[in-house]
Formats: structure tokens, C-alpha cells, sequence
């Protein structure tokens, strides 16, 4: 994290804002770019979703709506259901998806009632009733169920990406009593194990990857200090595995390396390892640094 500039003595602090030069909350994401047509919003609009799903709820609404007894509950959750399901599919335009969803489901509620008016099922009083619900229920509840929705794909959507990027994602492992609990550990689970345990000593993590080689690469920070921590859930782990690792550091120029693993390290890996800036760590000294 970037350290913040103090404010020189001829500096003054930044007068707050008054009301009306605050920016207004919105509801909606919206482009700092240039602004788009409308007539190409309404073209990229999902239009076969808008329709299917504000039509066919409207007109379940009015449906449930007309039924005495529990039914009537499954009203209220209806027009925030629609919303919630479009809202996982569409990337774009939220606010105009939400505002025409929720125009077409009152439009179709509406209409619905009209319909069943007209045959003779629905009273007057009941057209009244559906009016002044849609109002209350069809309005905002469909555009607030888009909303919802989207904002918890966008999260999750990147979170994917965020995993695909790193190659995989770090797993808890439960509590790890003894080196058998330890060397069972998968290596998503070493890795979370070993990040563990090194935040307790004061190390900030501000990366990790995946590699095809069967090991997890950290990049953490001590003391101000840039640190490349390597975990790996092989066993006898050879000299060249530290080697290659070694190499990588200097061309990187970082001069702080930790190589773990759960398992052993061969001899001469250890005695390799003795005079290079890089710390070898094995299943029981990691046990130990635990306890």
C-alpha cells in the first residue's frame, strides 16, 4: 500500500463539500465515457428475457394474487424473483433492464386483470386492488431484484476470474495437530496453512499462484521487504527444484526466498541450500513453527 503524502504546513486541508456540491448517490452503475445513444441501449437490451420473464409474471402475479389462501405469499415474492433472474444474465445496461422490467410486469399485471374483468372472473374492486399493488409491488421490486442480482454476479464473476488468473484457490484445512495431518494436506490446503502461519509472524500477502509444477508461489511483504515463499507437497524434494527457484529470484531481484515443503528434502539439496539466500523449510520444521 502506497504511503500517504503529509500535508506541508502551507497546504490547508480540503474543505468539505456542501450539500449541494456533493455528487448524488445513485442506485445504478453508470460510464464515466462518452454517453451512448439511446437507440443503441435499446438495441443491446435483452429484449426476449425482458419480455418473457416481465410478461409471464405479470401475469402469474395477477394469478396468485386472485387465489385466497397461501398462494397469495408466493405473490409477493414473485416480482423480486423475476428480477433476481435477470439480473444473473445480463452484463450491461442495468438500470434500463431493471426500469423496463419492471414496466412490462405492471403493464402485463394490469392487462391481465383487465382481461379477466372483461370475462367476468375479476370484480372491480379486485382491478382496483391489482392497480394499486402494482404501484407498491410491480414498480420496485423487480428493478430492486435486478439490481441485487447483479451486483452479487459482478462479485462473483470476479472472484472467478480472480481464481482463473491465480490458477486455483487456497482451501482451509481444518485444525493440523501432527506432521501425519500435515503431509495429508493437499497443496490448495498447505498453501492456506502456510499463509496462516505466516501472517501470525507479521508477513502481509499480496499475492499467490498456482504453477502447472506442482507448487504455490507467494508474494509477501516483511519489514518493507519483498519475500517469494514457494510451497510444494512433494516429497525428497532434488536440488534442481531449488535451483530453478534460486534463479528465478535473482532475476526477479529478490533476494528473500523460502522453499516449503510438507514432505523431506534431499540432502544434497540441503547442502546446496546452505550458503544461497533461500530458507528451506520441511514438513517437521513447519510443524514446529506451528506449535
Amino acid at each position: 500500500m502506497a504511503a500517504q503524502t503529509p500535508l506541508k504546513e502551507d497546504q490547508a486541508e480540503p474543505t468539505q463539500p456542501s450539500e449541494t456540491e456533493r455528487p448524488r448517490r445513485r442506485w445504478f452503475p453508470t460510464s464515466e465515457g462518452p454517453k451512448m445513444p439511446t437507440s443503441q441501449i435499446l438495441r443491446e437490451l435483452d429484449w426476449p428475457m425482458l419480455l418473457l420473464i416481465g410478461i409471464v409474471g405479470g401475469i402469474a402475479w395477477t394469478l396468485l394474487l386472485s387465489r385466497s389462501g397461501p398462494l397469495t405469499f408466493f405473490a409477493g415474492l414473485l416480482p423480486v424473483g423475476g428480477g433476481l433472474l435477470l439480473g444473473r444474465r445480463i452484463t450491461a445496461h442495468v438500470a434500463w433492464h431493471a426500469g423496463f422490467l419492471s414496466l412490462i410486469t405492471a403493464v402485463s399485471a394490469i392487462t391481465a386483470t383487465l382481461v379477466l374483468a372483461a370475462m367476468g372472473i375479476a370484480t372491480q374492486v379486485f382491478l382496483q386492488q391489482v392497480v394499486a399493488l402494482g404501484l407498491i409491488a410491480l414498480l420496485p421490486f423487480p428493478a430492486f431484484g435486478v439490481w441485487t442480482s447483479y451486483q452479487s454476479e459482478q462479485r462473483n464473476r470476479k472472484v472467478r476470474d480472480e481464481q482463473t488468473r491465480r490458477g486455483g484457490k487456497l482451501e482451509r484445512p481444518g485444525r493440523v495437530k501432527t506432521i501425519e495431518e500435515l503431509r495429508s494436506l493437499s497443496l490448495p490446503q498447505l498453501g492456506s496453512f502456510v499463509a496462516d502461519l505466516f501472517r501470525d509472524h507479521e508477513f502481509q500477502i499480496k499475492d499467490y499462484q498456482f504453477e502447472r509444477d506442482n507448487y504455490l508461489e507467494f508474494d509477501m511483504i516483511h519489514d518493507g521487504e519483498v519475500w517469494v515463499v514457494r510451497v510444494t507437497v512433494d516429497d525428497k524434494v532434488k536440488q534442481g527444484v531449488a535451483l530453478q527457484f534460486f534463479q528465478k529470484l535473482k532475476a526477479a531481484g529478490v533476494t528473500q526466498g523460502v522453499l516449503i515443503t510438507s514432505m523431506d528434502f534431499q540432502e544434497p539439496t540441503v547442502r546446496w541450500a546452505k550458503d544461497k539466500p533461500i530458507a528451506l523449510i520441511d514438513g517437521p520444521t513447519l510443524m514446529s513453527m506451528h506449535s
